[in-house]
C-alpha cells in the first residue's frame, strides 16, 4: 500500500468457524440457525512520512532496508509494526413455513461484515458490520416460480472509497430497506422467461464514522473533522432508487435461438456529489446462436442496441461513460463422440 504520506507493509490475517444446524417439521415448516466467529488481525509497518529529512532513531533490525530510509509519518512509530485485531460473532437464522403445496412463507435475519476501507493504514480500524432482514412469499407450480420479498439491511461503521479521488469518506451508519420481485415462467415452448426487480430507499442513520486521513498524529481519532454534521437522512451515495432485469430466449426456426434482455438502473447519487441525482437509464441486448456443419455453433450479440449514452461510473463530478452499441462473435467448436 502506497499513499501521499504513508508506504506501508502490511500483513492481513484471518481465521474463522461456522456451525450449523437445520430440521424440518411435519414436512412443512423448516428452522436455519447457523453462527459464524471470526478473527481478523492486521499488522501495518510504516516506511515513509510526510517529512524525508525527518530521519527515525531506530528502525526493525529484521528489516533490508537501510535506517536512512525510515522516515517519522504520522501514523505511528516508524520502524515498528503496529498491530490491530478484531473478533466479530455473525449469526443467522432462517425460517419457512409452507401454507400450502405452492405457497409458502420466508423469513431470515443475518449478521455480515467485511473488513473496512484503509485498514492497512489504520489497523484499530473496526469492520463494516450489517444487520439483514427479510420476510417473503415465494409461489411455485409445475413450470411457474416467483419470490416476493421486503428486506431491510442497517450497517455500521461505514466507509466509502471515491472510486476517482481514491479518497476515504465516510457514511458512518445507514439502512437499506425496500422490496424485490422475482419470477421465472417456463413456456410451452420449454425456453423461459425470467426477471427480477427490486426497489431500495438507501439513507444514511447516524454519526459520522472517522476516515484515515482524520486521524492525529498519535492516531487518535476524533468523532468527526471540524465543520462535518452528521447526513442523517440523506441518500447513501452509489445505490440506485431502483434495478429491474427482464430476460428471455426463444426459438427463431429450428436449431436457432434467439435472446433478448432488458436492464433499467434507476437514479442514485454519486460518491463525492451529494447534491446530485443521476437519470435513470435502459439498455437493451439481442443474441442470436446458430449451428454451422453441425460442428460449430456461432453466437452473434449486439449490446446496447440503442445506442443509449449512459455514465457506467460517475463521481466527484468525473464521468466514466458507458460502452456504446457493440458486436461481439463467438464460435464455439463442438467435438464428436
Amino acid at each position: 500500500m502506497v499513499e501521499e504520506e504513508l508506504a506501508l507493509d502490511a500483513e492481513h490475517t484471518a481465521a474463522g468457524v461456522f456451525v450449523r444446524w437445520r430440521r424440518t417439521f411435519l414436512d412443512r415448516a423448516g428452522l436455519d440457525f447457523g453462527a459464524r466467529l471470526d478473527h481478523l488481525k492486521v499488522r501495518s509497518f510504516n516506511r515513509m512520512g510526510f517529512d524525508g529529512n525527518i530521519v527515525a532513531e531506530s528502525a526493525n533490525p529484521e528489516d533490508p532496508y537501510p535506517i536512512s530510509f525510515h522516515v517519522i509519518g504520522e501514523q505511528g512509530p516508524v520502524g515498528e509494526w503496529v498491530d490491530g485485531s478484531t473478533t466479530v460473532l455473525s449469526p443467522k437464522l432462517g425460517a419457512r413455513f409452507g401454507l400450502n403445496d405452492r405457497w409458502s412463507l420466508m423469513a431470515s435475519s443475518s449478521r455480515g461484515f467485511r473488513s473496512a476501507v484503509g485498514v492497512l493504514g489504520d489497523p484499530d480500524r473496526p469492520p463494516v458490520l450489517a444487520w439483514a432482514q427479510e420476510i417473503g412469499l415465494h409461489y411455485e407450480r409445475p413450470g411457474v416460480e416467483s419470490h416476493l420479498a421486503l428486506f431491510r439491511t442497517d450497517v455500521t461503521n461505514e466507509r466509502i472509497q471515491d472510486p476517482i479521488t481514491l479518497e476515504i469518506g465516510s457514511s458512518g451508519s445507514s439502512v437499506r430497506q425496500g422490496i424485490e420481485v422475482t419470477f421465472a415462467y417456463q413456456l410451452p415452448i420449454g425456453l423461459p422467461p425470467s426477471g427480477r426487480g427490486t426497489v431500495t430507499r438507501a439513507q444514511l442513520s447516524g454519526q459520522y464514522a472517522d476516515a484515515h486521513h482524520d486521524h492525529g498524529d498519535d492516531g487518535s481519532g476524533e468523532p468527526a473533522p471540524e465543520g462535518v454534521e452528521p447526513a442523517s437522512g440523506q441518500r447513501v451515495p452509489g445505490i440506485a432508487r431502483y434495478l429491474a432485469q427482464l430476460s428471455a430466449a426463444f426459438p427463431l426456426r429450428e436449431g436457432i435461438e434467439g435472446r433478448v434482455e432488458w436492464r433499467v438502473t434507476g437514479p442514485c447519487v454519486p460518491v463525492g456529489e451529494s447534491g446530485v441525482t443521476t437519470n435513470s437509464f435502459s439498455l437493451l441486448d439481442l443474441g442470436v446462436a446458430f449451428p454451422i456443419r453441425g460442428r460449430f455453433l456461432v453466437d452473434l450479440e449486439v449490446r446496447n442496441v440503442l445506442d443509449k449514452v449512459y455514465p457506467e461510473m460517475r463521481s466527484s463530478g468525473y464521468v466514466n461513460p458507458g460502452a456504446p452499441r457493440s458486436i461481439g462473435l463467438t464460435v464455439h467448436y463442438v467435438s464428436g463422440n
